[in-house]
């Protein structure tokens, strides 16, 4: 009976340690994982490779969009509407600065500004091969809100073109005028020829009714519709500055504002970069 007895206290003995070691085992298991070096430095790890692939992904969607909205040259829109359809998020692929000042450098504009043309007696006078083109211009004065000002800005070798500022009471733009037929175009800002010398790209801002900034595309052709395409943003996007990459893109530099008060006081300003993909033409 004792024998009995003492076997069966043994047995109890042992599946009450096994219990025991069990449940010790789980604890420092349990210890280890969540207090493991290793197990924080992957879990680390793990979280930055998440951020980084959730990042890869926002860009490759961001890329996508852009050329999903592949400039189509089929005029222009009513940016004082805004005109979702036209806004230049929609259209611009972020770019860094050193890609878009490596195009600049090596971008060749041939504006000889050497020889400048001066108004004599408030009038311009640019000579072509057909005859002379005048402006006159006419000065702001307390009785009259009219005022038109116009200045000689250089000539445009590659394009054989005269380039001539004008200045109104209530706007500003440019005219290149072709030496061989005196043709006229007349362009919201400064021109940017592409390098097939088909199109013309120019940067604006506005501020009349709001703080607007726009990118004009042009065709070179005198014979043809000027405009062709036009994108517009807020004070969020205001491109300063445009030059082409290829026959098809064009980047350009733009002044980013948190809002219109810090524009209008020139604070906190942030300098972006962006290209802009034209369906071929």
């Amino acid at each position: 009976m004792n024998v009995i007895k003492c076997s069966i206290f043994i047995i109890l003995s042992v599946a009450i340690t096994g219990c025991l070691e069990k449940q010790t085992n789980k604890k420092i298991q349990s210890l280890k994982k969540n207090n493991s070096p290793e197990v924080i430095e992957k879990t680390a790890i793990s979280e930055s490779s998440k951020e980084q692939i959730t990042e890869k992904k926002k860009n490759e969607e961001n890329k996508l969009e852009a050329l999903n909205n592949i400039i189509q040259l089929n005029g222009a829109p009513n940016f004082y509407h805004e005109d979702t359809t036209y806004n230049l998020k929609k259209y611009w692929q972020k770019i860094d600065s050193t890609t878009f000042w490596n195009i600049k450098k090596a971008a060749v504009n041939n504006i000889d500004t050497s020889f400048l043309i001066q108004p004599i007696n408030n009038i311009l006078t640019i000579p072509t091969d057909i005859g002379n083109i005048s402006y006159t211009t006419k000065p702001l004065n307390e009785y009259s809100y009219e005022h038109e000002e116009y200045n000689y800005t250089g000539y445009y070798k590659r394009f054989q073109a005269h380039v001539v500022s004008k200045s109104f009471a209530e706007g500003f733009g440019y005219d290149l005028i072709l030496t061989s037929t005196g043709k006229k175009i007349s362009l919201a800002g400064f021109p940017y020829l592409s390098n097939d010398n088909k199109l013309i790209v120019t940067c604006r801002i506005d501020e009349e009714n709001m703080v607007l900034g726009t990118i004009q595309i042009y065709s070179s052709n005198p014979l043809k519709e000027s405009i062709m395409w036009g994108g517009w943003s807020d004070y969020k996007l205001l491109p300063t500055e445009a030059v082409w990459e290829s026959d098809n893109t064009i980047l350009f530099m733009a002044d980013h504002y948190p809002s219109e008060e810090d524009y209008f006081a020139e604070r906190n300003v942030i300098t972006t970069y962006g290209r802009l993909t034209i369906k071929n033409h």
